[in-house]
């Protein structure tokens, strides 16, 4: 009998693997390596993670505690009045151990990380342990002095391309002339490994307040953040920026009341999400509002809202999955403790983390598959 194995039965047997039983098959054969290493095998593995994350009650979490990467698997549904979950700390980027780092976003299983005192951007997939540093960027000072960044990150579909926007509002400490002030938009290719900057771009923080609570968000194949007009009674809109088209466009957001403290713009479940912050009786309380269909004003709808029990508070609220029976929120406190919010009854409920972390400072869901940064074997 042959041992001989057809390369398409083989490709689908291995489709059905995870990444580490992946990782080690690569060693059974150079033939098996060059498979499980090509772009189209690659391409397909992720093509079944996303569906296998759409189709399960499972989640995955990246958690960040202390410049320290942990992963946390969670089933929604299983227990939704005691639900845990075990935390499993990653090994960082070589050479980046220790270091100050903020998770900036996730896409496809690439983490993009920024370490602020090195001055660097780096892409990183966790599950193979694989990381690309990016090209400095070509404008780290100004003559203004030290450029704020705001930094998103996501996948461009139709060139097949991994891309970083970096936003600039640059304004000098002794210039009262907003139509002096530097606003400029830099995108880097990983397929390009170059930075460029973007033309066009017509909010100007002459004329526009940015609120950097967070970094752009990613849904819908575009980056977004919030912007409000510099007059009285000025509207906020949300910013978006396509990353195939690399145009930037308009978007409404909801008419919610406008007594709230402040709102931070967020995603959940592929889904932009406003989150408005009130103070009610004493008690902290924030909404969730979510734009159904993308780009469409009367679309928005308000999903559910927290409010935090006397004696309690929160600075911010980061909605992270909603499980499929449309019941249980998980949702991130101040960068700090997750919690399960049940829509139905309203009710808060801690969710306990065991391992190697009890809370994160930031988070995001992920997915695992084998997606390679540029440059690396």
């Amino acid at each position: 009998m042959s041992d001989y194995i057809p390369c398409h039965l083989l490709a689908n047997v291995l489709l059905m693997l995870p990444c580490d039983s992946l990782l080690r098959s690569r060693c059974v054969s150079k033939s098996w390596r060059a498979l499980i290493d090509s772009s189209d095998f690659i391409k397909m593995h992720l093509h079944r993670a996303h569906q296998e994350a759409n189709s399960s009650n499972g989640i995955q979490i990246i958690g960040l505690k202390q410049n320290t990467f942990y992963t946390l698997n969670l089933d929604l549904e299983a227990h939704s009045s005691r639900t845990s979950g075990i935390a499993k700390q990653l090994n960082c980027p070589l050479d980046y151990s220790g270091n100050e780092v903020r998770l900036i976003g996730s896409c496809n299983s690439l983490l993009c990380l920024r370490y602020p005192y090195r001055r660097e951007i780096v892409l990183w997939n966790p599950w193979i342990q694989k990381s690309w540093k990016l090209p400095s960027f070509p404008v780290e000072n100004s003559m203004y002095g030290r450029a704020p960044f705001l930094l998103g990150f996501g996948y461009d579909r139709v060139n097949d391309d991994y891309k970083v926007l970096n936003r600039i509002s640059s304004t000098s400490l002794f210039d009262t002339d907003r139509l002096s002030w530097c606003d400029e938009v830099f995108v880097y290719s990983l397929k390009m490994n170059t930075w460029r900057r973007t033309e066009h771009f017509l909010f100007k923080v002459s004329d526009y307040d940015c609120y950097c609570t967070v970094d752009c968000v990613l849904a819908n194949g575009a980056l977004h953040w919030l912007m409000k007009e510099r007059r009285l009674n000025g509207v906020s809109y949300i910013i978006s920026f396509d990353l195939s088209s690399e145009e930037f466009r308009k978007l409404p957001c909801p008419r919610y009341l406008e007594n709230f403290v402040h709102q931070n713009l967020r995603v959940l479940n592929g889904c932009l999400c406003l989150v408005p912050y009130y103070k009610v009786n004493g008690r902290y309380a924030a909404d969730l509002w979510v734009m159904e269909e993308y780009g469409v004003d009367k679309s928005w709808a308000k999903l559910t809202s927290v409010t935090m029990p006397l004696g309690s508070k929160f600075r911010s609220l980061t909605p992270l999955a909603l499980s499929k029976n449309k019941r249980q929120l998980l949702l991130q406190i101040d960068g700090e403790k997750l919690i399960l919010h049940d829509l139905e009854t309203k009710c808060i409920s801690d969710l306990a983390i065991r391992g190697d972390a009890s809370y994160f400072q930031s988070s995001c869901t992920c997915i695992a598959s084998l997606v390679r940064p540029l440059g690396t074997d």
